[in-house]
């Protein structure tokens, strides 16, 4: 059953012991590359990192580079989400090396991401912007829509906490036509929530901040991504407030009306497919949301015929899930 991710974590299982006693390392490195992917679809973070660690050693005594490269960019994207940036940058990089020996286009885009990711996170923007930048031209060579949707969603990110918000707003208006197209409803919402909080801190801007919460709210509300829906919320209120002392007269101080629109919220960004899994999580943590990028949730509605089929892998998005020593990627 497509979406059926426990499932394929009790097959992946009953894999590992096969290619053990057979002595095929290569098929045991992805079987447990891809359990690990699994768990992680899951959000089970903590369960994927065994699995890594045992493919990542088996790995470098086969001297098998290309597995040991999507082994370290799938723990640099596990150690980021249990909090752990040095490990994920040290992983990153090892990964990026790699892939740049063997030529592999698409791990050198996600090593970039991860990088930009974790970079973003320890507060080197530049540096953020630059890897992002770097992943973004090399998924858009490759066609990599996922890729594209995700590095232009993070460069929004890394530009609103440089305190640019016009360039994070034009960044996020470019990843939604993406986002819809590709099915990814949370980054949609979430989107057009950063969009919204960024232009209701606008003189002028008040109408188009409404329109893009009130789309987030509607999106969330349909996959039932909670934490989004309350944010929203307050953003709605916030400006509600703010127009109706406008509208009686009442200045704040320095001559603006009303409080300025800054709801709290967590540093966001979108490493993969795996972030639209659980979006009743979504927001919560300092981790990409969730701290738990897939199961393929794309909402409480039933899925058009088009969306049945499980969001692709986000280190090969498109592809086949298994592949050789692909298993995972």
């Amino acid at each position: 059953m497509l979406g059926d991710h426990e499932r394929a974590r009790r097959c992946l299982e009953e894999a590992v012991d096969p290619a053990r006693r057979t002595r095929q390392p290569r098929a045991e490195v992805a079987a447990l590359n891809a359990l690990a992917r699994t768990a992680m679809i899951q959000g089970d973070y903590a369960a994927a990192k065994p699995y890594l660690a045992d493919a990542l050693n088996l790995a470098s005594r086969l001297g098998d580079h290309e597995g040991a490269a999507q082994v370290l960019l799938n723990l640099a994207d596990v150690s980021f989400r249990l909090g752990d940036a040095e490990t994920a940058s040290t992983s990153g990089q090892q990964s990026l090396e790699i892939a740049k020996e063997l030529k592999d286009a698409q791990g050198i885009a996600g090593a970039h991401r991860v990088l930009g990711f974790a970079t973003m996170i320890r507060g080197d923007l530049e540096k953020s912007a630059w890897h992002h930048q770097q992943g973004l031209e090399i998924f858009r060579t490759i066609g990599d829509r996922w890729g594209m949707a995700t590095c232009y969603f993070n460069l929004g990110e890394v530009h609103r906490k440089m305190g640019k918000v016009a360039k994070a707003v034009a960044f996020w208006e470019k990843s939604l036509p993406i986002a819809r197209e590709i099915g990814a409803r949370l980054s949609v919402a979430i989107a057009h929530l950063n969009t919204g909080g960024a232009l209701a801190q606008r003189e002028g801007s008040e109408s188009r901040a409404f329109k893009n919460l009130k789309i987030a709210l509607e999106e969330a509300l349909d996959i039932g991504a909670m934490p989004l829906i309350l944010e929203g919320l307050v953003g709605v209120a916030l400006l509600y407030a703010r127009e109706g002392k406008a509208a009686s007269g009442r200045q704040a101080p320095g001559g603006g009306h009303g409080p300025p629109l800054h709801v709290q919220r967590r540093d966001r960004g979108i490493l993969g497919p795996a972030d639209e899994a659980a979006p009743e999580e979504a927001g919560r943590g300092n981790a990409p949301l969730p701290p738990g990028f897939i199961p393929s949730a794309r909402g409480r509605r039933s899925p058009s015929e088009g969306e049945r089929e499980s969001p692709p892998s986000p280190w090969r998005p498109g592809r086949r899930r298994c592949r050789g020593s692909r298993c995972g990627r």
